[in-house]
Parts: C-alpha cells; sequence; structure tokens
C-alpha cells in the first residue's frame, strides 16, 4: 500500500496518532539521502517543504545475475552506427557560423536533447509545474548590507530548472539560430543591447544557465513573425504561448534571486515587446520591474551597495551594461508620453557616459571607441542609439516640467488657451513679442509634424511588402516601434490643423501618417491602435460639426 499525503492533508488529518511512525523512509528522503523521522502521516522534513510524502514499498532488489536477462553486447553495425552520428555532429559544428551558431552548438548536440543548459527536467515538470528552485536569496542583502559585507559572505548561485514549455518552445539548435539570427538581423538595428561580439566569442555562453535560455527566449519572443500578433482591438496578448512562457519564467528567476545581467536584459526584451504590441498595464509593470531590477544588479555603475555583479573583464562587457541600462530609461520616459505618469528611473549623472558608436561596439573596436558624458554636446555625427538616449532625456526633461507644475486644473484650459487662440483671454491687445511668440511656437509644432509626416511617407517607400517572411528584418522588425508615439503625435496635430485651415496644406501628411501606421501595424500592434484612435478622433469631430458630437474637452 501507499501512503501519498501533502502539508494541507496533515493539517486536517486528526485521528492518527503523534508517536507512529513508518516502517521506513520516505521515498523523497531516500532519494536525497537525507534522515526521516518518520511520522505520520507526513515526515517533518517534507512538511517544511510542503511537498508529498510517499512511504511506499522501496522497490524489490535486482534479481541474481544467473536470473537476469542477458542482452546481447554492441555489434559491428552498432559501432559503426555511432561513428556516423559522430560524424555528422562534427559536420554540423563545423558548418555552422556567426553568433547563432556558436549559440546552437553550445546549447544543443542533438535535437532531442532533454537536458540543455545543465538543467534537470523531471517527467512531472511542464506547464503546470513550471519549475523549481533552491538556495534561498540571503535576505541579509536587503537588511544590512554592510554588515553582509564587512562578514565577507557570499551569494549562493541559485539552482533553477528550467520549464519543459521554455525548452520545448526553444527546440532544436536550427530554432534557436534562427531566432538569434532574426533577432540581430531586426531588433538590434534599434535596441543594440546584446552584445554581438561576446555571444560570437562564447564569454556569455560560458557563463550561461537558465538566465542564458531566458535570453533567447525573450530573442524569439520579440523578434517573432508577425503572423501570431493579436488583432487590433483585442485585449488578448500576443504570440500567448511564447509570450506566457516567458512572463513565468521570468517570474521564477525573480523569485530564486537569480542575479543576471542576461536576465535583467531578457526583461528588458519583454518590456519593448509588450510595448510594441499595446500589452497593458503588463508593459507599465515590467519597466518597473526593470528599474528595479537594474538597481538590484547594481547599474549603470558598480555602486558601493553592488554585490550581485562582478566587475567586468573587458570594455565591451562594461559597455552592454551600460548600453542595457539606457535601454530602460529610454523606455521608461517614453512610456510615460502619453498618459501623464510619473518615470521611476532616475536622473543620470552629467559624468554618466552615452553609449558608443553601434558599429564600433558591435565589432569590439575598443581604440575607435569616443565616449561623451550626459553634459557634453551633443556629437556632430552620433550614433542612433546615443542619440536615442538624449531624446528620451529631453522627454523626460517634457514629463518632469508637466509634474513640477503647481497649476489648478481649473486654470489649465485658459494656459492652454494663450498659445492655441489668437485672442486674448483678458481683452487687451497683444504685445508684439507675445505675438512673435506664438508664432515660432505654432510653426515649430508644424514644422516638427511635418517631418514625421514625411518619415512616414519614406517607410511606406522602404516597405512596401510587410510583411516578408524571406527576409528575417524584412517583415519591418528593423523599425523601431518607439518612432509611433512620434508619429501619432503629428497625426493629431495635422489634423487639428486642416480643421483650422482647412485640407489643402496637411491632408496629404494626415493620410501618409495614417497608411504608415496601417502599415507597421502588421508588425507591431502598437501601430495599429495608434491608426484606430486617430480615425476614431477623426469621426468624433465629423460628428461634432454635424451637431452630434459626445467629446468630452
Amino acid at each position: 500500500m501507499s501512503a501519498l499525503f501533502t502539508t494541507t492533508d496533515w493539517l486536517s488529518t486528526t485521528s492518527t496518532s503523534p508517536d507512529a511512525k513508518a516502517p521506513q523512509a520516505c521515498a523523497s528522503c531516500r532519494k536525497m539521502k537525507r534522515k526521516c523521522d518518520k511520522s505520520l502521516p507526513a515526515c517533518g522534513l517534507c512538511t517544511r517543504m510542503d511537498r508529498r510524502c510517499d512511504y511506499a514499498d522501496p522497490p524489490p532488489p535486482p534479481p541474481p545475475p544467473h536470473q537476469q536477462q542477458q542482452y546481447p553486447g554492441p555489434t559491428a553495425d552498432d559501432f559503426a552506427a555511432l561513428q556516423l552520428k559522430l560524424l555528422e555532429l562534427e559536420s554540423r559544428l563545423d558548418h555552422q557560423a556567426g553568433p547563432a551558431a556558436a549559440v546552437a552548438s553550445a546549447l544543443f548536440s542533438d535535437a532531442d536533447a532533454a537536458t540543455a543548459f545543465g538543467a534537470v527536467v523531471g517527467s512531472g515538470l511542464g506547464p503546470d509545474h513550471p519549475g523549481s528552485t533552491s538556495a534561498q536569496y540571503p535576505p541579509d542583502v536587503f537588511l544590512d548590507i554592510w554588515a553582509f559585507k564587512a562578514l565577507n559572505q557570499s551569494l549562493p548561485r541559485p539552482s533553477v530548472d528550467i520549464p519543459a514549455e521554455v525548452l520545448e518552445l526553444l527546440g532544436d539548435s536550427a530554432t534557436v539560430q534562427r531566432a538569434v539570427e532574426a533577432y540581430f538581423a531586426g531588433t538590434h538595428a534599434w535596441l543594440p543591447i546584446v552584445s554581438r561580439e561576446r555571444i560570437h566569442m562564447g564569454a556569455a555562453l560560458a557563463q550561461g544557465g537558465p538566465d542564458l535560455a531566458m535570453l533567447f527566449l525573450a530573442m524569439r519572443l520579440i523578434a517573432a513573425a508577425p503572423d501570431d500578433v493579436a488583432a487590433p482591438g483585442r485585449l488578448l496578448p500576443p504570440l500567448p504561448e511564447v509570450y506566457g512562457a516567458a512572463k513565468r519564467f521570468l517570474s521564477l528567476l525573480e523569485g530564486a534571486g537569480f542575479a543576471s545581467l542576461m536576465v535583467l536584459q531578457a526583461m528588458v526584451l519583454v518590456a519593448y515587446f509588450e510595448y510594441a504590441h499595446a500589452v497593458y498595464p503588463a508593459a507599465w509593470l515590467t519597466v518597473a520591474s526593470c528599474v528595479r531590477y537594474a538597481d538590484f544588479l547594481g547599474l549603470p555603475g558598480l555602486r558601493e551597495s553592488n554585490v550581485t555583479l562582478k566587475v567586468p573583464s573587458t570594455w565591451t562587457e562594461l559597455e552592454e551594461r551600460l548600453r542595457t541600462w539606457w535601454a530602460i530609461l529610454v523606455l521608461d520616459r517614453i512610456i510615460c508620453l502619453g498618459n501623464g505618469k510619473r518615470y521611476l528611473s532616475p536622473e543620470p549623472d552629467d559624468d554618466m557616459n552615452f553609449p558608443v558608436d553601434d558599429e564600433v561596439w558591435d565589432e569590439g573596436h575598443i581604440g575607435r571607441a569616443a565616449h561623451h558624458t550626459v553634459a557634453s554636446p551633443p556629437l556632430s555625427t552620433p550614433s542612433p542609439f546615443s542619440s536615442l538616449c538624449r531624446a528620451a532625456l529631453l522627454a523626460g526633461n517634457a514629463v518632469a516640467h508637466i509634474w513640477s507644475s503647481n497649476t489648478d486644473k481649473t486654470s489649465r484650459p485658459c494656459a492652454h488657451d494663450c498659445y492655441s487662440c489668437p485672442g486674448n483671454i483678458d481683452g487687451r491687445v497683444r504685445t508684439p513679442e507675445e505675438t512673435a511668440h506664438q508664432i515660432r511656437s505654432v510653426e515649430a509644432l508644424v514644422h516638427a509634424s511635418g517631418e514625421a509626416a514625411a518619415l512616414a511617407e519614406e517607410l511606406l517607400l522602404l516597405s512596401p511588402s510587410l510583411p516578408r517572411q524571406d527576409d528575417p528584418a524584412g517583415d519591418g522588425s528593423d523599425v523601431s516601434p518607439l518612432v509611433l508615439d512620434a508619429l501619432y503625435g503629428a497625426g493629431g496635430t495635422l489634423a487639428w490643423i486642416v480643421r483650422e485651415e482647412g485640407p489643402a496644406r496637411h491632408a496629404d501628411g494626415v493620410a501618409a501618417i495614417k497608411r504608415c501606421l496601417g502599415r507597421l501595424g502588421a508588425r507591431w500592434r502598437l501601430a495599429a491602435e495608434y491608426g484606430r484612435m486617430l480615425e476614431q478622433q477623426g469621426l468624433a469631430f465629423m460628428m461634432q460639426e454635424g451637431g452630434h458630437s459626445t467629446l468630452h474637452i
């Protein structure tokens, strides 16, 4: 007979004598070679660990050698088949090239490897049981960091089992290779935070484990084909299988206290994926988690309170950490533009470096790396990612200015009226200085919106046939979703100018922006949502002109 008990069963059982003992140790204690107190209905160790306690009879001993079934030894054909298999694996490794090949060869030696990344996956491990952890993170690091460092204590590396669903989604070496190639061909163009050079040289692979698996799963998620993206207007998250597995695996690693730059990079990629596909409020919450996790690692610099990350051994690794931190700051500020909420990431110091030239970092040319700080003037030819970081700081200044204003809400319409109406609210005639300021403000706003409309026309010419499955970047993955907010704002501004001055000047720009958002909506759901909002606003103003408006201004 077999008796299986859980902690709940133990709490609800009242008929068992407290002195009763099982005749033998439970299965878990026997397997782990731990001392079992044989208490009924569950031993003390299983009770503390909240796991099932099995007092089933141990399996019978193996029969004597003369009663065991005899199996024939390997034949010459068996050795020949094994030799062919080895030759096939060697040929596969010899013909692989690039960072994706290094990834695949390090992760999979066969398509049906069951324990990739050094994980131990049991038969009962699946989507319903995402994984298990051990080695609890010491709370001393958060309760008294100075005492922890004074005692010279070390941090344990948690042992996390990779969920079976993650291994299934990563697939074999070919699947991983395609995902990494698609990432570097598309997303890496506008979000260069993962070092191509370090992956190509195998530095990241040597340090990898469950965190490396999480990073590759996030790469596959953000580089996934657009055909699985949810339709506009639906609240279902896109790519439910990969997305759900990534979120569950991230939660597992966070709960285990897994301190790794690759986990942070994976979290950043998931946050950008949620933003690009308008998965709210998940995107808002995930970027906040990125801010906290980066501070947990001690980024952007190795501050005194940092005990988790080691000092980087190369400039490329140091730059990779810096770029990951800047990617968090960029999204944390841009995601606040449309909702008026506060961002959580700290303001960078004046001596903080911007990322260096993207090509220089990708190729690892440290001699050509030109550093410039936050306080220094912009370079004459800045790199795209560095320009994005500087623009995010300006956007953050605008958000901070809105929150620093103590103007009463009831007076805000009057304050806005000064800049939008040619008349004066107090009835007096405008001074020449006020009139000139109004002209410059409106002209600058219209000019910036016109530049965004011109960008929309260029994007329409560059991506005439979205999506394209024959090219990893031909589906629009190399177009940054961070540009979509600017297109939406420009579309709304030009539509207002059209209502004020007529369709002669900027109607073509509004139409180009709407077409571009519709085209990019095949890749990023956020673009389709912005296009829907512009159409909805245009319809509302048309109803207002007809006397059937429901606008609340």
